[in-house]
């Protein structure tokens, strides 16, 4: 599967909230919503196997002040994608993706103690 086609098939089964391409490096962001639903369906059928990072970002000044970014990599596909999603001060918790990426679980854990978003599910 070509990148084109992974991200066209997300596009087709979720609402994305906003695309962006610099030197060749995808971005998607999702809504706060849908993630462990959309990080399902990366894994589980486009084949995103392993989540190389997840960070929170603080916008200080902004609404929605923070966000929440997913580095995915596909092994077998030679695949990089970005996931992004906002987060507001005043509803600090995001679902978690720990089911279906073991790294999320250390992940999660620090963007808590560093950011303070809740993940919502989180073992």
């Amino acid at each position: 599967m070509t990148l084109a086609d992974a991200i066209a098939a997300l596009e087709q089964r979720f609402p994305i909230v906003a695309k962006t391409e610099f030197r060749n490096e995808w971005t998607l962001t999702v809504n706060r919503e849908q993630i462990a639903e959309i990080a399902a369906f990366t894994k589980e059928t486009l084949g995103f196997d392993a989540l190389l990072d997840l960070s929170g970002v603080d916008n200080f000044g902004d609404e929605p002040r923070f966000e929440v970014v997913y580095e995915l990599y596909s092994f077998a596909d030679n695949h990089y994608l970005r996931l992004k999603l906002s987060v507001s001060e005043d509803a600090l918790e995001v679902p978690t993706v720990s089911h279906v990426w073991r790294a999320a679980d250390w992940h999660e854990r620090e963007a808590y103690d560093m950011m303070g978003i809740r993940f919502g599910g989180h073992p």
